[in-house]
Formats: C-alpha cells, sequence, structure tokens
C-alpha cells in the first residue's frame, strides 16, 4: 500500500510536469513573450529563461545605452562590434525584460546598410545619449552602459604613468585634414 501511495504521488508529479511544459510550449510559440527563443541571436540560445514580469515601478527604474561602432568608412574597420550591440540590445529586452523605451541602440553597420543619422555612434549622438542615461537618476536606480569598439589611452600631463580612457565614436575621423585622411588610408 506505501509503495502504490508513492507511485500515485509519483504520477501526479508526473502529469503536473507535462501540463507545465505543454503550457510552456503554447506560450513559447507567441512572438511577442519575452525569453522567446525564436527571437533572439543563436549565441544567446540557453541565456533566456522564463522571468516573471517586473513590477511596473521596478521596471520603470532602469535604462540602457548599448553602442557597437563597427566604423565601416574608416581606414581600420571592426567587424562584429555592432553585432555585439545587437546581441547585447537582445538579452536586455528579451531576458531581462526591458521595454523598448528603456534601450538606446546605436550602431554602425555597413555601407551598404547604414544606420539612421540619429542612431549611427558619433560623438554628438553618444553625448546625447550619456545625458539620456543619466538624466534624473536617482539612488538605487539600474543605469547599464556598453559599449563595443576602439578605445585610446591618453597619459595625463601632469602625473607619471597615469592615463585617461577614451571611447573613439564611429566619426573620429570627421575632422582630419584630408591629407591625414588618404594617408591613413594608405597605410
Amino acid at each position: 500500500a506505501e509503495l502504490q501511495e508513492k507511485r500515485r504521488k509519483l504520477e501526479e508529479q508526473l502529469s503536473a510536469r507535462e501540463r507545465q511544459l505543454r503550457e510552456y510550449e503554447l506560450s513559447a510559440q507567441q512572438e511577442d513573450l519575452p525569453g522567446n527563443v525564436k527571437s533572439l541571436p543563436a549565441s544567446l540560445h540557453g541565456l533566456v529563461s522564463s522571468l516573471p514580469v517586473l513590477p511596473a515601478k521596478q521596471a520603470a527604474q532602469r535604462r540602457a545605452l548599448v553602442i557597437g561602432c563597427n566604423y565601416s568608412s574608416s581606414y581600420a574597420p571592426l567587424q562584429g562590434c555592432s553585432n555585439d550591440a545587437w546581441n547585447m540590445q537582445c538579452l536586455l529586452r528579451q531576458s531581462l525584460q526591458y521595454s523598448e523605451s528603456q534601450v538606446r541602440c546605436l550602431v554602425d553597420c555597413s555601407r551598404s546598410a547604414p544606420s539612421p543619422p540619429k542612431r549611427r555612434p558619433t560623438r554628438e549622438n553618444i553625448l546625447a545619449g550619456l545625458k539620456w542615461l543619466t538624466a534624473n537618476v536617482q539612488p538605487g536606480d539600474n543605469i547599464f552602459f556598453y559599449f563595443s569598439g576602439y578605445g585610446a589611452n591618453q597619459p595625463v600631463s601632469s602625473l607619471d604613468g597615469l592615463y585617461e580612457g577614451y571611447l573613439v565614436p564611429s566619426d573620429f575621423a570627421d575632422d582630419l585634414p584630408l591629407d591625414v585622411k588618404d594617408e591613413l588610408a594608405d597605410t
């Protein structure tokens, strides 16, 4: 009798798990669900989980600025930085349930498929994005900054051995004289 009771309980648990699995499979078929693996890049599969929806107050207290610079029109373009930024944006939006209004993404993709001017990672747009990211921030708010691209170090003139780090925007060479640009392109 004791074994039959254990068997009955196990069958009930199995049946409950199978119901949960069927419900999950049905909900995963809907495109607008957070955590839907079909809507994520392959590199993020496995990082997605069904998370409970955040309370509106908590969800409203976070922002993210995501930047990917491939420098597609420069003499030394990178490959993959825009993909990194898109993957990070998908992780934030799908897995961590950031809303569209909580995430700003600045990317330069390629010469053949340029981003709209307001979405390119230029100096002006990055500074505007940082102002948006930090506007009205209160203690306890969550802000997230992600940059994929070139960086630079410059020595601090008055102190030995110390450097300041800089992010390099996609329009870093726009104000260089033409002869310098031509010389860099030839190297």
